[in-house]
């Protein structure tokens, strides 16, 4: 892929990402357990690792450029080990939860979008406190699967599917 290439991609991937960022953020609080332990934030990531896809041009706009192959919490220690731009990436994430809380704006969790084109871009879910009167749906991974396939767009934080 040759840079004029790369930054078109990188522009629809901001406009597809704008799109998706509130569906993401949900994900990331439900992935997590956050309504019932706040402090995963520090410990944990969702994981997302997207693929090019090319769709019909009937297709929802949102839906059709990119593709969600894995979508899993991961521990970020275990992040820190595999090496690339992971080990960056979990520290610049936890300096800015570090200074978040020390300001006392709340917590960091974070989304950590993975593509073989993009690389590794972090998306963080800020100013996090009191979650205790969200309802944890266990069903995170399928409506985040379902929202991006279909390209809608998120509206309703408790996910009532």
């Amino acid at each position: 892929m040759d840079s004029e290439d790369l930054v078109e991609l990188r522009s629809k991937f901001t406009r597809w990402l704008a799109f998706h960022v509130p569906t993401l953020i949900a994900a990331t609080i439900h992935a997590l357990s956050l309504p019932e332990d706040i402090l995963r934030a520090s410990s944990h990531i969702l994981r997302v690792k997207i693929s090019l896809r090319e769709r019909e041009p009937e297709a929802p706009q949102h839906s059709r450029l990119f593709a969600i192959e894995l979508a899993e919490v991961v521990e970020q220690s275990v992040a820190r080990s595999w090496g690339g731009h992971w080990p960056v990436s979990i520290h610049s994430l936890t300096q800015m939860r570090l200074t978040c809380e020390a300001e006392g704006r709340g917590t960091v969790a974070a989304v950590v979008l993975e593509s073989d084109e993009l690389g590794v871009q972090i998306v963080p879910v800020g100013s996090l406190k009191d979650l205790r009167g969200i309802q944890r749906t266990p069903l995170w991974k399928t409506t985040l699967l379902a929202y991006v396939e279909k390209g809608t767009k998120y509206a309703n934080f408790t996910w009532g599917i």
